[in-house]
This record gives C-alpha cells, sequence and structure tokens, in this order.
C-alpha cells in the first residue's frame, strides 16, 4: 500500500486536512458555494466546492477500496468511507440535488452554514477520536518487566583469580548451548531477540557502548575486564578485600552495585561522568548481552544501589590463572 494510504495516516490527514477545508469553506461562503449562484467569483467558489467534495469522495473511495483489499477491517474503512458520504450528500446539496428529501430528513440544517457547522464538528470529532483510537491500538504502553536472561555462567569453574588479600575468586565461562538444556539453551537469534526486547524497555534511555559478547558478564566485565564471568555471590568478598569503601557522591571510575531487597548482589558497572546537576552516567554490562550507557535507575536490577571507592588504579582482580580448555 502506498505510504499515504496508510490507515491511521491516510484517516487521519483526509479527516483533519480535506474536511476541514471543505467544512470552513463552506462556512465563510455560505449559499455562495451552489453551482447556481450569480457568475463570477460566486461561481467560480461553486466550482471550487464541487470540486473539492468530488475529490473527497473519490479519495474516500479508494482508501476505503485498498484498506479491504490488504485484509483491514470494516471498522476501519468505516471512517473514510463515511466521510465520503457527507462530502457527496454535501456536493448533491450544492447542486440541489434531491433537495426535497434532503428537506424532509434534515429541514432545520438545510441552511448552508449551519451544515458547514455540523461538517466542521464531525471533522474535528472524528479526527480526535481516530487519532486516540490510532495511538492506543498501535502504540501501546509498553511494560516495563524484567527480561529472563538465557545466557548463564557454567556452574564449574576455569580458573581462578585472587583479590588483595589472597583470597580465590572463581573464574568462569558462560554456560555452553545445548538442545538437551531446557534452562540455558539458546540460539545466536534468541540473544539478539531477547536483547531487542530488553532495550525497547528504556527507550532514549540508553547508550550502547558493546555488543553481544558472551565471555563475561557485568562483575566480570568490571572485574576481569571483560574476559570472563563472576558470580554475584563473589562480589562482596571482591569489595571487602580490595579496599573498596561506600561513597555518597560518586566520582568517575567509582563502583556501582545493584542490590536486591534482601541485599544480594544483582548487578554491577561502572560510573563515567557526573555533570555540574550531579546527573550521574554509568556503564555496565547486561549479562551476556551489550553494555550501555544509562542513568543508574535505567536498568532492570532493581533500585537498591550503592556506589564503591577503591585507592587501587585498575578494578582488575590480580593472578587471573589461564583457562582450562
Amino acid at each position: 500500500m502506498a505510504k499515504w494510504l496508510e490507515p491511521d495516516l491516510f484517516a487521519f490527514c483526509l479527516l483533519s486536512v480535506g474536511g476541514s477545508a471543505l467544512a470552513l469553506l463552506g462556512l465563510v461562503c455560505g449559499g455562495r458555494l451552489r453551482l447556481d449562484a450569480a457568475a463570477g467569483k460566486d461561481r467560480q467558489l461553486g466550482v471550487l466546492g464541487s470540486v473539492l467534495c468530488l475529490g473527497l469522495v473519490a479519495v474516500a473511495s479508494v482508501g476505503s477500496v485498498c484498506r479491504l483489499v490488504e485484509g483491514e477491517g470494516l471498522v476501519r474503512c468505516a471512517l473514510p468511507a463515511l466521510l465520503g458520504l457527507l462530502a457527496l450528500l454535501y456536493w448533491m446539496h450544492l447542486l440541489r440535488l434531491g433537495s426535497r428529501s434532503l428537506g424532509r430528513v434534515c429541514a432545520t440544517v438545510m441552511y448552508p452554514r449551519v451544515q458547514a457547522v455540523l461538517l466542521l464538528g464531525v471533522v474535528v470529532g472524528g479526527s480526535f477520536l481516530w487519532a486516540r483510537w490510532m495511538f492506543a491500538e498501535e502504540l501501546p504502553p509498553l511494560p516495563a518487566r524484567q527480561v529472563s536472561p538465557v545466557v548463564k555462567p557454567d556452574p564449574d569453574a576455569v580458573g581462578y583469580a585472587t583479590t588483595d588479600q589472597g583470597r580465590a575468586i572463581p573464574l568462569h565461562r558462560a554456560q555452553q548451548n545445548s538442545d538437551n538444556s531446557e534452562d540455558g539453551a539458546w540460539t545466536p537469534q534468541q540473544l539478539v531477540a531477547f536483547e531487542r526486547e530488553l532495550i525497547a524497555n528504556y527507550p532514549e534511555k540508553l547508550i550502547r557502548t558493546g555488543s553481544i559478547d558472551l565471555r563475561a558478564n557485568c562483575h566480570g566485565w568490571v572485574f576481569t575486564d571483560g574476559e570472563h564471568w563472576v558470580l554475584s555471590k563473589d562480589v562482596k568478598t571482591i569489595l571487602e578485600d580490595n579496599g573498596y569503601e561506600v561513597v555518597r557522591q560518586p566520582k568517575s571510575n567509582d563502583v556501582i552495585v545493584w542490590f536486591d531487597e534482601s541485599g544480594e548482589v544483582q548487578h554491577s558497572g561502572v560510573v563515567r561522568m557526573i555533570d555540574r546537576n550531579n546527573l550521574v552516567v554509568v556503564e555496565s554490562k547486561w549479562g551476556g548481552y551489550g553494555s550501555f550507557l544509562h542513568d543508574p535507575q535505567d536498568q532492570l536490577y532493581g533500585p537498591n544501589f550503592t556506589f564503591y571507592r577503591s585507592s587501587r588504579p585498575t578494578h582488575r582482580l590480580r593472578a587471573q590463572t589461564p583457562v582450562s580448555e
């Protein structure tokens, strides 16, 4: 279907532009739109009114037929068809065709300006109702729901790193895809689809800084430079052993950690910017998906977060052992 005949755009433009022009022309000119009016300018107005009426009838008919051909429902075809019918009746009145029958049905609205006011009311009201229907039907509010991860860490450690106090932190990799595993099975297409759904929950609130990368999760992105997966249960050990302290006023390169209501670690990232109005921008990797710049509140891990600062030059763990093959 041509762009201008798309259902909602076509109906709205037809009502708001064409119908309003015809109604306002009738309101201003009144009986001078009739083709039997005096010669000269009034005659020209009559021709203009007739051309506009017939144009609306033609466009409304074509639009309604196109909608039916494209499989649109009858209800969605009714509005342009109704406008076309009104334009046809108005044109018949301008030519004094069927004036007797029209007079019997609506004797009180035979005055041209009264008809124009009624037509304008139908046009404005119809446009408003159609616009509300259009946005309610085509653009429903997207529920802000959590997206279940489809990639999880393999339970077996593939190596170890150490904290500044010498405690071992197991390193993991993404669970391998398996058609026999109901928990964690995935395909590349599923990863892309899930990430797209995840991002859609935060329109215009995320700036992508990295694509889907299964080498690391959020904690591994922060504490192993994106080389491994680190489990959430080990993050508190890292914070304690590596000298991280809670701060209320974050600075660039501070660590941010999100917790659930019971105090368990859910997510982590790094502060990237604080502007003069104390707007904080952080960067984090969302599981096996991509990494993003975002406000601390704009994520799917919950509203509870804390900023941490350490005197260490980097957040990377020490003595990472080679990953076993």
